[in-house]
């Protein structure tokens, strides 16, 4: 739980976070033109961002947060806590099938999980071949959409950490847990 309160720091250091995390985005049509505008954030804020948000959506990672969820509901003592964590935890599901937009893409809905999942493992870190030629194949307006969709699931998902940061380090500085 120190390890995961610790990686929240971090998180909150990063220069995006103090700049503020924002997915906002405005559509103009004015007649079959389409223009897009965005407050994003920049990309190498980003980049930098995604170094530790990664953890938390990594299941292999120690923070990775259904293990924290887990690890929470086995060791705070405090019922209202537990509370808490339970509504956070149904909050981070949610975030996970739909935030933002709905998308359907060939077809098939694509949930804001599988699409963050395209922009980290197709653009930032793993160069997922798969991944990167279905984002370099979508025209310039999907691919605004599915770029709202992955930066509206980072800001729910980073709510719910640091969400859930309140109730560890709570239980923490007040020895609500378990041994």
């Amino acid at each position: 739980m120190e390890k995961f309160h610790e990686t929240v720091q971090e998180l909150k250091s990063t220069s995006l976070m103090k700049k503020g995390l924002s997915a906002n985005m405005k559509i103009r049509v004015e007649g079959l033109e389409m223009r897009f505008e965005t407050d994003w954030p920049e990309e190498n804020d980003l980049r930098s961002f995604l170094i530790t948000f990664r953890h938390f959506v990594a299941d292999k990672e120690d923070v990775f947060m259904n293990h924290i969820f887990n690890l929470c509901q086995q060791k705070l003592t405090d019922d209202k806590l537990k509370e808490y964590l339970a509504g956070a935890r149904n909050i981070w599901k949610k975030a996970h099938d739909t935030v933002g937009l709905d998308i359907v893409y060939q077809g098939k809905r694509q949930t804001p999980e599988q699409i963050t999942r395209l922009w980290l493992s197709g653009t930032y870190f793993h160069k997922d071949e798969d991944k990167r030629s279905i984002l370099k194949g979508l025209p310039y307006d999907q691919i605004m959409l599915f770029k709202h969709q992955f930066l509206s699931y980072l800001v729910e998902a980073t709510r719910m950490i640091f969400y859930v940061d309140r109730i560890v380090e709570k239980a923490l500085t007040e020895g609500l847990l378990k041994d």
